[in-house]
């Protein structure tokens, strides 16, 4: 969502973080003067704040897309790494599909379908915390340990495809 605000800020607001930070990667470099460009939280709604009079008259979009593709993807990697255990592959296998065919042709640029895949990547995350919970639920070690100590202890709630 855009907002201009009393003619002085430009506000776009999005409930996915990579899509604010993309487009904060394309402004960085065409700003007029020095600006902070700093993403704002509240409520699961993320907003970045732009100086109306800092911005450049035609919008440097012209890499959004690739800069959506390079972070959504980032984020998928570090949930990966996180839960080394959870079979994440289905879903790396689809994502992959869709950056391949993005990369070739930006005009077939979908943005739902990766919104859907990002989601379907939290869901999966959320399944694996909550799994990794309950197997802990009686013992001192926290969930988070045992993910970062790399235990070969195989939870099969966890393999969530």
């Amino acid at each position: 969502m855009l907002e201009i605000q009393n003619d002085s800020t430009i506000s776009f607001s999005s409930y996915y973080r990579e899509e604010l930070k993309a487009i904060r990667e394309c402004f960085i470099d065409s700003l007029k003067k020095n600006c902070d460009l700093i993403i704002q939280e509240d409520n699961h709604l993320n907003v970045l704040n732009i100086e109306a009079n800092k911005m450049p008259e035609t919008p440097p979009f012209d890499q959004l897309i690739p800069f959506f593709i390079k972070l959504l993807n980032e984020k998928v990697v570090r949930i990966e790494k996180a839960y080394p255990k959870t079979d994440f592959s289905s879903l790396r296998i689809k994502l992959n599909t869709r950056i391949k065919k993005d990369i070739k042709n930006f005009k077939h640029f979908k943005h739902y379908e990766y919104v859907d895949l990002r989601q379907n990547y939290k869901n999966t995350k959320e399944a694996a915390k909550k799994c990794l919970r309950q197997n802990h639920k009686n013992t001192r070690i926290a969930p988070e340990a045992s993910l970062a100590a790399g235990s070969n202890t195989t939870h099969p709630c966890c393999a969530v495809s």
